[in-house]
Formats: C-alpha cells, sequence, structure tokens
C-alpha cells in the first residue's frame, strides 16, 4: 500500500499530511487507553450529562460547563474521573466534590462523601480553551470558508474529551442529554448562522447579540454520538398527508 492511499490533509494544519496509517496507529493507540480508562472508571455510570457551552466563530475557542450526573456502581465510591484534553483548561468542579486534579487529559475528582452502590452523586465542570482535532479529522473541527464558519465534532468511537469534559468512550450511555449552544446572534450573506445538536430543538434564547440553541436529546445516548455543527443553514420542510389522514412534517436544515 503506497504512502499516499488514504491521506488526509487537516484543515487547522495547512500542508500536514496525514497518512492512512499515521491516522490508524493514533486510532488504535487511543482506543488501547480508552479501555484501560473504562475499566478504571466502571465503578460510576453516568445518568445525564448538560452541556452548556459558548463557541467562538472568529477563532476555535470555547466556554463553558457541564453537568455530570451519575450513580455509584460499586460499594464507598469517593472518586469520580472525567476526560478532558490537556489543551483546555479546568476552571473549577462545583457540586459533591472536595477536591479535585486535573493532569494526563483527566480531571480526577475527589467526592464529598463516600457513596454506596445506588447513591447519585454530581458535579459541574467549568471549563474553556482551544479544543483540539484528533487523528487529523476527527475531535473539534475548525473552518471559516468565505466568511462562513463550518464548525463541526467528530468523535467517534472516542474524541469527545477534546471539547468537553465527560466519561469517553462507548461503554457508558447517558439515559439523556441537554445540550445548550451559545452562538453570536447573526447572519451571514444574508442567512441565519444556527447551531445543530442531538434531539429536539425546545427553546431558542436571544440576549446581548448572543443566542441560545436549547437542544434536548432524552434517549440513551453514547457519548461519541453526542455533538455540535455550527453554520449557516436554510430551511426546508415538507408535509405529508396520508390517505387515511395521518399527518407526517419533515423539517432538513441544509448548508447553505
Amino acid at each position: 500500500m503506497g504512502e499516499g492511499f488514504g491521506s488526509v490533509v487537516s484543515a487547522q494544519e495547512p500542508g500536514t499530511l496525514y497518512t492512512f496509517h499515521n491516522l490508524e496507529n493514533q486510532r488504535w493507540m487511543k482506543c488501547l487507553q480508552t479501555m484501560k480508562q473504562g475499566a478504571e472508571q466502571a465503578y460510576f455510570d453516568v445518568t445525564f450529562y448538560h452541556i452548556n457551552i459558548d463557541i467562538s466563530i472568529h477563532s476555535p475557542y470555547v466556554k463553558g460547563d457541564v453537568l455530570c450526573r451519575v450513580n455509584a456502581a460499586a460499594d464507598s465510591v469517593r472518586e469520580i474521573k472525567l476526560n478532558l484534553h490537556n489543551a483546555l483548561t479546568t476552571d473549577s468542579i462545583a457540586g459533591n466534590v472536595s477536591e479535585y486534579v486535573f493532569e494526563n487529559d483527566t480531571i480526577y475528582i475527589k467526592l464529598d462523601k463516600s457513596y454506596p452502590s445506588g447513591a447519585q452523586a454530581e458535579v459541574r465542570a467549568y471549563y474553556q480553551g482551544e479544543p483540539q482535532p484528533a487523528a487529523g479529522i476527527a475531535g473539534f473541527q475548525y473552518d471559516v470558508s468565505d466568511g462562513m464558519p463550518k464548525i463541526v465534532t467528530a468523535c467517534e468511537p472516542f474524541f469527545s474529551y477534546c471539547w468537553w469534559p465527560c466519561k469517553d468512550g462507548a461503554g457508558d450511555k447517558a439515559d439523556s442529554v441537554y445540550i445548550d449552544i451559545t452562538i453570536p446572534d447573526t447572519t451571514i450573506d444574508g442567512t441565519e448562522l444556527i447551531a445543530l445538536s442531538n434531539g429536539i430543538l425546545e427553546n431558542t434564547l436571544s440576549e446581548g447579540g448572543r443566542k441560545t440553541f436549547q437542544w434536548r436529546e432524552r434517549y440513551s445516548i453514547a457519548t461519541y454520538y453526542i455533538m455540535v455543527a455550527v453554520s449557516c443553514y436554510s430551511h426546508f420542510q415538507q408535509d405529508y398527508h396520508g390517505r387515511f389522514g395521518e399527518k407526517l412534517q419533515n423539517r432538513l436544515l441544509g448548508i447553505s
């Protein structure tokens, strides 16, 4: 197999060539690391995330907080571990926490007491920084083309930690996830800048030149499926009326 086969050029690093072999090696090493972390994190079960994130469209920068609610899956749980890329900064941790240490892409959170099996605890991690792409084409991807931002995450199966604190990997599905995404309240060439995520868009709030899109995913979901995408989109809607009176509304968003 020649070196050029399957090559990908990263938008973040112009001129940098990632060969197929290099990408696969990075993914395989991360897979082994994540499987080990998953075993070390099996003593707690994530039930809910609330991601509140403010995304810059002028540079790859984010600031926000994540509420993580967990159930103890073993006796006497005193600590939980969340994954977060070291390129990001942890400002503080609130909730059922006494102290924490952030190192080696992991937030080690000592809880305020010992939790028996089945007991619930929650922590809220405040963080910010420049999220990183991963393996060339994964993680947090930021690009601007003709003045239009194109921001998207691609985290399958273990790169969510590149842009938000979480229990990364596919081994633990949250029962539900809320995602609030704040971006500038603006249009570009007459088309609205929109933030997309999982589930149903339940509310949109505008204040002080900023707009927050509140998405709600109420089905269990693997961490790597949780995503954001920000760009200018056009709305398309089709209504179907069946012969027996049934109705179906199909709402689509397409890049402008």
